[in-house]
């Protein structure tokens, strides 16, 4: 079912929309949250009150096509509240502060993450959607409620920009 569709049932009650907005941003606004955090777990918790928020201010927004960009600015400003509380927090308790073990997905991707946080967020945003959740320039197009040749531009020129990162980062050897 096409976004918009999903985003005026949600706004007209339905429980499953809810659950199926959830099920394809997830990942996304998790990695976005990262983008901005830079630890997994603060990630998950920020985008998690993202949807809270999201959900409870749905009627408020005005196009539902419009919901993929407006999601991710709840996840950017929810991400850079909880790191802002995290650092209130490790100032706190430093001497005892220990990062929780990421996820296996986070670790065999963690070269290209790392680089991923140096582009500009429209590029990030493309390009976790195109290969993390695996859609296509139109699903893309559809998500961030930008023209289809406007996404795969910045599909382009962030795969290029992200090829030139990897390519300048030193490698350990194994």
């Amino acid at each position: 079912m096409e976004i918009y569709k999903l985003v005026e049932k949600a706004q007209a009650g339905d429980r499953s929309a809810l659950a199926e907005l959830v099920a394809r941003y997830q990942k996304t606004a998790i990695t976005r949250a990262w983008s901005v955090v830079h630890d997994f777990h603060l990630a998950q918790d920020a985008a998690q009150e993202a949807f809270v928020i999201a959900f409870k201010r749905l009627e408020s927004l005005k196009s539902s096509a419009s919901f993929g960009p407006w999601l991710f600015e709840i996840v950017r400003r929810q991400s850079l509240k909880a790191m802002t509380r995290q650092e209130n927090f490790r100032s706190l308790n430093d001497e005892n502060y220990q990062t929780n073990a990421e996820p296996a997905w986070y670790e065999r991707h963690e070269e290209v993450l790392q680089a991923l946080k140096n582009l500009p967020a429209h590029e990030q945003d493309v390009i976790v959607l195109y290969y993390m959740e695996e859609l296509t320039a139109k699903q893309i197009a559809e998500y961030v409620a930008r023209p289809i040749g406007t996404v795969t531009k910045q599909l382009s020129r962030g795969i290029s920009r992200l090829r030139n990162l990897l390519s300048e980062a030193p490698h350990e050897s194994k």
